[in-house]
């Protein structure tokens, strides 16, 4: 990788390591590797680590970022690490994930992520239909059909005000701290990251609800754990 990455540069490196996580994500799921948002934040990071390992830059997760672009620098400078700023009283955010250049105290890359998966375990399915009894099969057919009711009612009715304001918690922060470095003439790229498996219009929704913000990019992918489900369902019936 080119040791001096510009703003085109470091946007195609992100959505690169994005891209690939989102590739292994389903395989993954199934062998329930995702057991938290923590997990996904875990992998990108790897991902993003691996692509700057021989550059001047570097990846941290959960960084406190002062909203003043001015003390986010002074505190690497003295303390050798960010600070968190009375973050109850909005003076700082703490970003899932932040590439940095070492040279320079700018956040080059903010992102948030949001992984809002159907809890309910992929496993008995699987097992059911390579290894299960009778039994074992009439158990899970009955709990696959009760799950695709309950996400169908789900899906119609939309996210709700609670999981809205989930995927939105610290944009507004985000945003502040994408002006301040902006306003300074750097380079800050912000990335609302969301992976879902309930709501196949969520992309559009969130869309909707940050229409009037610029100052960070939504990357949004749905995958459909209703369908999933109804695969399997005909799966199993045929057995």
């Amino acid at each position: 990788m080119a040791t001096n990455l510009n703003e085109d540069n470091i946007r195609d490196l992100f959505k690169k390591c994005w891209h690939d996580l989102l590739q292994e994500y389903w395989s993954n799921r199934l062998l329930n590797v995702y057991c938290s948002e923590g997990d996904i934040r875990f992998h990108l990071a790897d991902k993003l680590l691996r692509e700057v390992s021989s550059s001047p830059y570097c990846v941290h997760c959960e960084l406190p970022i002062s909203i003043e672009a001015e003390d986010f620098g002074s505190d690497l400078y003295l303390y050798g690490r960010p600070k968190r700023k009375m973050k109850q009283k909005g003076q700082c955010i703490v970003a899932d994930i932040v590439v940095r250049n070492l040279d320079d105290a700018n956040p080059l890359i903010i992102s948030e992520i949001k992984y809002n998966p159907h809890e309910w375990n992929i496993r008995p399915i699987i097992e059911a239909i390579e290894k299960g009894t009778k039994e074992d099969r009439d158990f899970v057919k009955d709990a696959s059909r009760d799950a695709i009711i309950y996400l169908k009612a789900r899906e119609r009715n939309g996210p709700t005000k609670g999981e809205l304001a989930y995927f939105l918690k610290n944009v507004e922060g985000i945003v502040k701290v994408v002006r301040n470095f902006r306003e300074k003439g750097k380079i800050c790229l912000a990335y609302l990251c969301v992976i879902d498996e309930v709501y196949p219009d969520i992309e559009r929704t969130l869309k909707e609800k940050c229409a009037e913000l610029s100052e960070f990019e939504l990357l949004v992918a749905h995958f459909s754990k209703r369908d999933w489900l109804k695969e399997q369902l005909t799966r199993l019936n045929a057995l």
